[in-house]
């Protein structure tokens, strides 16, 4: 392995242990002493990669959000668009399931961060929105889809998340069935939407 390969394993070595401290210790707790202890290298080296804790948090942070919009597209792009909805609240509670701590610090964690890493998480839910609306704009006004703005509903689904590994659950959360109907109560046809048009 040559120099570069060295730097990229310390790199996700950091990105790494940045998680998992993080979401055993929670964002205050995630200090560089214990980053660079749980990864295995130096404070030295740690910073040739990050200028800062919060640094080192954003690039973990971007990190997840990549995996997890890649899964949600991806089961979007599985299911008709009307589903769109359905299939990224589904995808968003099995990664929870797969991955409980990067899915805490996404949703828990993220939001004890400064205004940088507040920015990257709105950013993140932004983009898992517009993956929805980008589906909706293939229906016609007589689809029935959920009356409600994509990143309100995603991001209540995240709340409700953080509340549940936040306590410490993992493993299945038995919450997909109850988000589903409720996503579902907000069906109607999109030629009579109030509600997500609203700005």
């Amino acid at each position: 392995m040559g120099a570069q390969g060295t730097q990229d394993t310390r790199r996700e070595q950091l990105l790494a242990a940045i998680v998992h401290v993080a979401g055993e210790e929670g964002y205050e707790g995630a200090t560089i002493a214990r980053v660079v202890g749980r990864a295995g290298v130096s404070r030295s080296t740690f910073y040739v990669h990050f200028a800062g804790k919060e640094d080192c948090f954003l690039a973990a942070l971007g990190e997840i959000d990549r995996r997890v919009l890649a899964g949600v597209a991806s089961c979007i792009e599985r299911q008709s668009p009307e589903h769109a909805a359905a299939a990224a609240v589904g995808a968003l509670v099995a990664f929870a399931e797969r991955e409980p701590t990067a899915a805490k610090v996404v949703s828990n964690e993220a939001l004890a961060g400064g205004p940088r890493v507040l920015d990257a998480r709105d950013k993140a839910l932004a983009a898992l929105a517009r993956l929805i609306e980008e589906r909706y704009r293939e229906l016609d006004g007589g689809a029935v889809i959920p009356d409600v703005r994509a990143e309100i509903l995603l991001g209540a689904v995240q709340r409700l998340l953080a509340s549940r590994l936040g306590r410490g659950e993992r493993g299945p959360l038995g919450l997909e069935a109850d988000l589903l109907e409720w996503v579902a109560g907000y069906a109607h046809p999109a030629a009579a939407h109030r509600w997500r048009t609203l700005t």
